[in-house]
């Protein structure tokens, strides 16, 4: 089986929504990125469990048998575990099939 490329995306300005993101209703976009030329940047407060700065968002890709994701993600020089034995997921993705209908 030959891989294909779904989507890729790189975050060089807010209009996520005009390119198939759905969900989200506000993005911050900030420089210094590993490729392109842009990121989404995400921040919550201590305890907290909505980000503050952009909104969660999703995109759907078309139904598949194997998904493969690549991706970089950047961290604040103060980010750390929060010493737990087991650990929350630091990032979160969701994959949503489109089933077609039979």
């Amino acid at each position: 089986m030959s891989a294909e490329m779904l989507f890729s995306e790189s975050f060089e300005d807010t209009n996520l929504n005009q390119r198939k993101w759905y969900d989200g209703k506000k993005f911050r976009i900030v420089g210094d990125a590993w490729a392109g030329r842009g990121c989404i940047e995400y921040g919550w407060l201590d305890g907290g469990s909505q980000p503050t700065v952009s909104s969660g968002v999703r995109r759907s890709i078309e139904p598949t048998d194997e998904v493969w994701l690549r991706f970089h993600l950047k961290l604040s020089k103060d980010w750390g575990w929060t010493g737990r034995n087991y650990h929350p997921f630091h990032d979160h993705r969701e994959l949503e099939v489109a089933w077609a209908s039979t």
